[in-house]
């Protein structure tokens, strides 16, 4: 396992769909086994580095770390070296200022790591005059094999930073094959960031040293600028790949960050990072973790997942947000009804009306209650009473059973000649009554 994460933090291939990629994703990766899970003889390792000497590698790198010297050693590293190698090697991770071999072997890069761009140390790696440089460690993404269960997790310690410089001096040679072992150290040393702890030099920065070189920057002088969406993907056959989210996220899904492709001018940083569940509209958000992935919960059926990021460079920040479509599963419950509110007391105004008038705004009220005792009068015209329990069926349906011995329109004219009074005197048990003239 060790091996594997170690080889895929410099190397690990792009652009096809699966997890991350190493520091070099192109370039070719030489496999030297020297070990096993046990250990190595040093021999064994000096053997090891004298073939890949022979078969044209340029860059190796050691994610080991001894207490002594070996001179077996030192000469195979010196052969290497001698025939255009880059050697870089693990500081340890004793946080100590404790020399370990072959990192403070000569002719040997030996790499501490850092925890961010500040250049603060991580915490347990080795440092002092003996390191060279330094290069991020902490929570590398790589594919490890951890108990026999493969898989992409985070894995830590200067085995991780040594592969990253490693990876970056893959870079150079890829940008000029030409240049010499020699050349390629010493743009990693002298174009080195700054870094808050006792170093030979500093934290690499592949940039810098790219440009040390004589390579140019490819990206415009602007602030951020989107060549590719940033979307939702999600893990399939449990971290061995990863999917655009086309569809409703389920629950227990992974999801997985894409944060799109972006041009710029150089430092583009990813910041603020975060999960989060929101309604249908993407609002009233709750912020779930500020993670790379999320899995979907059961509590999250109904809702969006929303993830947000902002990406940014010296020039500008863009804010990005990127909205899942709702969790399958049951809708989240409604909220309660908002409760009736008076915003103003009830006022009297105007002129008074003709009592005529009134009358006839009186029937208006009646509107309703009349549609009513029509419908009702047409049943019992055509013997078929309301069997509906009301005031006015109670009452129509007497003036129906009375009016059942004449035919069809009698018995509707009389139904419909009774529904008045009816109406007024339900009517009336609300309004004030009003003479008649």
């Amino acid at each position: 396992n060790h091996g594997t994460y170690v080889a895929g933090v410099a190397g690990l291939a792009m652009d096809n769909g699966a997890g991350n990629a190493g520091y070099c994703p192109q370039c070719r990766l030489m496999i030297v086994q020297v070990g096993n899970d046990s250990g190595a003889y040093l021999s064994d390792i000096a053997s090891g580095l004298t073939y890949a000497a022979d078969h044209g590698a340029r860059v190796a790198n050691m994610s080991w770390a001894g207490t002594s010297n070996s001179s077996t050693l030192q000469s195979a590293i010196n052969y290497a070296h001698d025939h255009g190698l880059v050697l870089t090697a693990a500081a340890g991770n004793s946080n100590c200022n404790c020399p370990t071999y072959p990192s403070a072997d000569q002719n040997v890069l030996g790499v501490a790591g850092v925890s961010d761009a500040a250049g603060d140390k991580q915490g347990d790696s080795n440092y002092g005059s003996w390191v060279k440089v330094a290069a991020p460690e902490g929570d590398m993404t790589a594919w490890p094999s951890i108990n026999g269960a493969p898989g992409y997790a985070g894995v830590g310690g200067t085995s991780m930073a040594a592969p990253a410089a490693a990876g970056i001096a893959g870079l150079l040679f890829s940008s000029n094959p030409a240049l010499t072992n020699t050349q390629v150290e010493q743009a990693l040393e002298l174009s080195a960031a700054p870094v808050n702890f006792s170093l030979a030099y500093g934290r690499v920065d592949a940039l810098a040293a790219l440009q040390y070189v004589g390579a140019s920057d490819p990206q415009p002088s602007s602030a951020p600028v989107q060549a590719a969406p940033p979307q939702i993907y999600y893990e399939l056959n449990g971290w061995t790949s990863i999917a655009p989210l086309s569809s409703a996220p389920q629950s227990g899904q992974v999801l997985v960050r894409g944060i799109g492709g972006w041009t710029g001018s150089s430092g583009l940083t990813v910041s603020g990072l975060q999960w989060r569940r929101c309604d249908l509209a993407g609002a009233n958000c709750t912020t779930l973790t500020n993670a790379s992935t999320y899995t979907v919960q059961a509590g999250d059926a109904g809702y969006t997942i929303k993830l947000v990021f902002t990406v940014q460079n010296a020039l500008g920040a863009v804010p990005v947000a990127v909205l899942s479509q709702p969790v399958g599963g049951a809708a989240p419950p409604p909220p309660p009804p908002s409760p009736p509110a008076n915003t103003a007391p009830p006022t009297i105004s105007g002129t008074p009306q003709d009592v005529e008038q009134l009358r006839l705004e009186r029937r208006e009220l009646l509107g309703h209650r009349r549609h009513h005792v029509f419908g009702v009068c047409r049943r019992v015209g055509g013997r078929r009473l309301d069997s509906r329990r009301s005031r006015h069926g109670d009452e129509l349906r007497r003036i129906g059973e009375r009016a059942v011995g004449g035919d069809r329109s009698r018995r509707f004219r009389a139904c419909a000649a009774s529904s008045s009074a009816v109406s007024a005197h339900h009517a009336d048990a609300d309004l004030q009554r009003v003479p008649e003239r």
